[in-house]
């Protein structure tokens, strides 16, 4: 691109209530924010709630994995196991432990 700055448009959709959701995009460094005017990292979310559905983020269970795992992925496998791919030298799908409380 020609320009110092880079305009990126962001569409929300909405299906249901709307309530005081927000999203900021801010530049130089890069961060944006959604459910937060100051955003300090790349993707910066609020923190969830003790209720139900205020989780924030929140993954789709998959009934298969990646059949080649891609460095940075995360996936949700079967609504119980969480993996994330790492490389280091080649590519290692960990599985994110469950603790039982």
């Amino acid at each position: 691109m020609n320009s110092a700055k880079t305009i990126l448009l962001f569409v929300f959709v909405f299906c249901g209530s709307f309530d005081a959701v927000y999203a900021q995009i801010k530049t130089n460094p890069f961060n944006a924010g959604i459910g937060t005017t100051l955003p300090t990292a790349r993707l910066h979310l609020p923190a969830g709630g003790t209720a139900a559905n205020s989780a924030p983020l929140k993954l789709t269970s998959s009934a298969s994995i990646l059949t080649q795992p891609e460095s940075g992925a995360m996936e949700y496998f079967n609504n119980s196991r969480l993996f994330f791919t790492v490389t280091p030298g080649s590519l290692i799908r960990n599985e994110i432990a469950q603790i039982a409380g």
